[in-house]
């Protein structure tokens, strides 16, 4: 580039400068110092001093300046235009991921690196909350509110406070507790380890890794005139939790006050809850005494607020758990677990009641339980 200040012109080339001395008399004196481009700087020199002696030095000058003007608008305008088109999409190859819960991930970034799979370890507090479809929010605490008998216009609630979503079965999983509560992670499917019922130990129509079990009842050994427990499809290798009844110190709730398990009889009355969160009287219709082995353990179950049972591991609880998959630190029944520990039975049988309530569930030393012999 050329500029003319006064009595000295500047030839600007890349990082080298020229200076064009313009003297008052007719001469040009011209410096042009040491740089690859000097030769143009001569040529460009030559041609003002032939110029000047005709007087057209100046409009030399002037035209140059245009001309470098022009090429450095043109460079520019050329970069903004190169800047602005959009560059070549990043084109990720076609491969898909398989996730353990059954969806699949594209590549994606541009790296083309594999999309992060959705999580099974994600907290909710509603269905909705996870992942999709395949997954179920597990309550671990909740908060409810009952009605008396006599309110009709009462209207019960229940809200999950905290939750996590579980897989549900036939989902893919990478171990049993991405599963709902009762199934198990097996072949990375959850699956539920007992089946359809079957007709006996003889019975090949059971599934493949699955074989024809006598189940424990409910419970295993009743009364002598009950009936004796029905055959079901069972995942090789289970152990089914048995028996799954109370422990002879359990105390049942009344209207009447506590009453030891082992007194309650057909036609007892109890406190039980109906589906709909009421607290209501409800007759017992149905008592069990199981004989259990010698080496029988009961979960000695123990809540933040000194609550406590001793119950069989396999004992279903009123939220669609069982006893055994209680951990420390879970909520149940409102408050948190402090201690869940398997210790051995002292007595010889254990027991179970059932209430004639649209759910079975009755408080046994004050916590809410499902029954062994409720019939969906």
């Amino acid at each position: 580039m050329l500029s003319n200040s006064g009595s000295a012109d500047v030839c600007t080339r890349g990082k080298k400068t020229f200076t064009f001395m313009m003297r008052a008399d007719p001469s040009v004196s011209i410096s042009c110092g040491s740089f690859q481009g000097r030769n143009l700087c001569r040529q460009i020199t030559n041609i003002i001093k032939h110029m000047d002696r005709r007087g057209f030095a100046s409009s030399v000058i002037v035209m140059i300046v245009a001309i470098f003007l022009v090429m450095g608008i043109g460079g520019v305008a050329y970069c903004v235009i190169k800047s602005s088109q959009p560059t070549n999409p990043i084109v990720c190859t076609k491969e898909a991921k398989l996730c353990p819960d059954g969806s699949h991930v594209g590549r994606t970034g541009p790296n083309c690196e594999f999309a992060s799979c959705p999580s099974a370890k994600h907290g909710c507090k509603k269905d909705s909350d996870c992942p999709s479809s395949q997954y179920m929010c597990q309550e671990i605490q909740g908060m409810s509110t009952a009605c008396p008998s006599t309110d009709t216009s009462c209207v019960t609630t229940h809200t999950i406070m905290r939750g996590e979503c579980k897989l549900k079965e036939g989902n893919r999983c990478g171990a049993d507790s991405d599963c709902t509560p009762g199934n198990l992670c097996h072949k990375n499917i959850c699956t539920s380890p007992i089946g359809r019922q079957c007709n006996g130990a003889n019975d090949t129509s059971c599934p493949t890794d699955f074989e024809c079990i006598q189940g424990c009842g409910p419970p295993v050994v009743r009364y002598p005139n009950s009936t004796p427990p029905s055959y079901s499809c069972q995942l090789k290798g289970y152990i089914r939790p048995c028996p799954i009844c109370l422990a002879s110190n359990t105390n049942i709730d009344t209207p009447g006050g506590e009453i030891n398990v082992q007194n309650i009889k057909t036609g007892t009355k109890v406190w039980s809850l109906s589906k709909g969160g009421q607290k209501i009287i409800s007759t017992i219709v149905e008592v069990s005494r199981t004989l259990v082995p010698d080496n029988h353990s009961v979960i000695h179950l123990v809540l933040v607020d000194h609550r406590e049972v001793w119950v069989s591991t396999g004992h279903p609880t009123a939220d669609g758990r069982i006893v055994g998959n209680l951990s420390v630190g879970d909520y149940y029944d409102g408050a948190k677990i402090i201690s869940a520990d398997l210790v051995p039975y002292w007595d010889h049988y254990t027991y179970d009641l059932l209430p004639d309530s649209d759910t079975g569930y009755y408080w046994a030393n004050d916590v809410l339980l499902g029954s062994t012999l409720f019939r969906h």
